[in-house]
């Protein structure tokens, strides 16, 4: 007959964190929540490439480039 395991496994975990330590974990700053809005149109496959790749390039979201992008032409715009 097949011997079985009567120890109790023990914990590797370590000790469960104080009352003061697990009431204060999940406070993170978080940005100011903003209503959104989806922004539908349709670009050419290569243009929709190379804007993700400078975006990711410089580690940005295609979001935070077309932000930067239309602030740099309202800012820069030559009025005809």
């Amino acid at each position: 007959m097949a011997k079985l395991n009567t120890k109790k496994p023990t914990s590797r975990k370590g000790l469960p964190p104080t009352i003061e330590e697990a009431s204060n974990n999940l406070e993170v700053s978080r940005p100011e929540e903003v209503l959104l809005k989806a922004l539908n149109f349709k670009v050419a496959t290569d243009f929709k490439t190379e804007f993700k790749t400078y975006a990711s390039s410089r580690g940005i979201s295609m979001v935070d480039l077309l932000y930067k992008m239309f602030d740099e032409y309202k800012n820069n715009e030559i009025v005809k």
